[in-house]
């Protein structure tokens, strides 16, 4: 595999392409921005099998379409001086040997969706979102080369590289073989090491176009890294060709009723409570979707509070008290507490809604409790 490199698109190789291809336009839709696409839905590799997302291609109309990729593509590149300059790349993996040529574009989507589980629906709306090229009857040479403009960063939009920096890079990424494959396999990559830590908390705060979002998803990370300007465009191409987003939409919640704040003597149980009415679109199940503690902002997810008592576990303070919840009906949930030689002093306890191997609830489900200890 190539060099572990994530390298986006920005707006000024947007600016500089217009002229080759219509970009989508803007978003009609309202989202939430703290949640893109829930990690269940954005790693679920058995979505389209290849014949059907060649039939999907075929529906519409795109040049890609039973397209068969080349040993070789023409790849076209620009560097300083405002110029121009194009380099044959061969269609393979130069680490591993594995070649991408002599495979449908359908199929190699398919087989690199299933290698770093990956949802194709992802990688087409993708692709679609970057180049149009999912739309397109006519494959052009930039099509070909940079159908998702991976490895096609800001420096080589504006014409900063010199001719041997920026042939380097063409030939690094350029070709649809190779931009199907290692983008599809960077999304993996990074996947796992914001899972594991290795970049810190995913769930951090960050600054989109003067907002702050706070991811409710891997995937939301991932897609902010990868186009932070364009993540409505996205999900407005998913909607457009009839495939539901798993995210706010379904699973949302306002805050009904919520038991005061206790003061807890020691040896004391007490009863908590809190109900919350369904607003999205999915029912609520019994043992999916629960309440569960986080930290102060409600980016951090706590792994245990010094006075639960039978809780579901030790993050899991309660499930549903309901079978199901439809939307537009209201859910309660119902834990306890106790006291038992807990330090004197205020034990606050922080908590939201999961919806568990889905999604997190958006931040507005945060809640808490000053608990008391006497």
């Amino acid at each position: 595999m190539k060099h572990n490199w994530w390298i986006k698109i920005g707006l000024a190789t947007i600016t500089i392409f217009a002229i080759l291809f219509a970009m989508p336009g803007k978003a009609e839709a309202s989202y939430d921005m703290n949640l893109i696409m829930p990690d269940a839905q954005f790693t679920n590799y058995n979505t389209m099998t290849a014949s059907q997302i060649n039939d999907f291609l075929v529906a519409k109309g795109s040049a890609f379409a039973n397209y068969v990729i080349p040993e070789y593509v023409d790849v076209p590149y620009p560097y300083e001086g405002g110029n121009w300059g194009v380099v044959s790349v061969r269609q393979y993996n130069s680490g591993t040997g594995e070649s991408f040529y002599g495979k449908t574009v359908a199929q190699l989507i398919y087989d690199e969706s299933q290698s770093h589980h990956i949802n194709p629906q992802v990688m087409l709306a993708i692709m679609q979102k970057e180049s149009s090229a999912v739309e397109q009857s006519n494959i052009s040479d930039t099509r070909k080369a940079w159908p998702l403009f991976y490895g096609f960063n800001e420096t080589m939009a504006s014409f900063g590289y010199s001719q041997s920096t920026a042939a380097y890079w063409a030939d690094y990424y350029g070709g649809v073989g190779q931009q199907i494959a290692y983008a599809t396999w960077n999304f993996r990559d990074k996947f796992d090491k914001w899972n594991n830590g290795y970049y810190g908390d995913w769930r951090a705060a960050i600054n989109i176009d003067d907002t702050t979002v706070y991811p409710q998803s891997i995937c939301t990370r991932l897609m902010y890294t990868y186009t932070p300007h364009s993540w409505q465009t996205f999900l407005d191409i998913f909607a457009r060709w009839g495939w539901s987003v798993g995210g706010a939409s379904l699973y949302q919640a306002s805050l009904t009723a919520q038991s005061g704040y206790p003061t807890v003597a020691n040896g004391q149980i007490v009863t908590m409570s809190i109900s919350y009415r369904n607003t999205g679109s999915q029912t609520w199940q019994k043992g999916i979707v629960n309440l569960g503690t986080v930290d102060r902002s409600y980016n951090g997810r706590l792994d245990s509070y010094d006075m639960a008592h039978n809780w579901l576990s030790g993050n899991r303070p309660a499930t549903l008290n309901e079978d199901s919840v439809a939307p537009g009906e209201i859910g309660t949930f119902t834990f306890t507490i106790e006291n038992n030689n807990a330090a004197a002093g205020n034990h606050r306890l922080d908590a939201g809604l999961v919806a568990d191997g889905i999604t997190w609830f958006p931040i507005y489900t945060h809640v808490y409790w000053d608990v008391t200890v006497q």
